[in-house]
């Protein structure tokens, strides 16, 4: 990989029209999707070769509704393909992760270009039903139904 990965996420992010702001090893983009808003991070580790995509709710999930949400995220992520959902159990910050290895001779751009994408259309697939899992007390089950 000749590339370094913080270069092609930048040129994908200018081919998305998406604006973006750099913090030393990161990128922020603020996503618009069809079921909500929230900002997401691309930090770019370019010695070990690896890129990590998060999308971060936009609220802390409060204190009160913490655990119910770590059941359900346990159940969430067992059925999923690629990505994990997190919290952080002390701040209740709420995100979902994607991460690649990359190697050399790897078309670097479009696997990066394609963990995004996926990172944002699962955040946004899911976002409807986290917001259930916060501001209602609806059986956990039945929210995953």
């Amino acid at each position: 990989m000749s590339e370094k990965i913080i270069d092609v996420v930048r040129e994908i992010a200018k081919e998305n029209g998406w604006a973006f702001n750099e913090i030393n090893d990161l990128i922020k983009i603020d996503v618009e999707g069809k079921n909500g808003t929230w900002s997401s991070f691309c930090k770019c580790l370019e010695e070990e070769k690896k890129f990590i995509y998060y999308s971060v709710l936009s609220i802390k999930v409060p204190k009160d509704k913490i655990l119910r949400t770590v059941e359900f995220i346990t159940r969430l992520n067992y059925g999923l393909k690629i990505g994990n959902f997190e919290i952080d159990m002390d701040t209740g910050e709420f995100h979902f992760k994607t991460a690649v290895q990359l190697i050399d001779n790897t078309n670097s751009h479009d696997i990066i270009g394609n963990n995004i994408i996926i990172n944002i259309l699962t955040m946004d697939e899911f976002l409807p039903l986290i917001m259930k899992i916060i501001y209602s007390d609806t059986p956990i089950k039945d929210i995953l139904e």
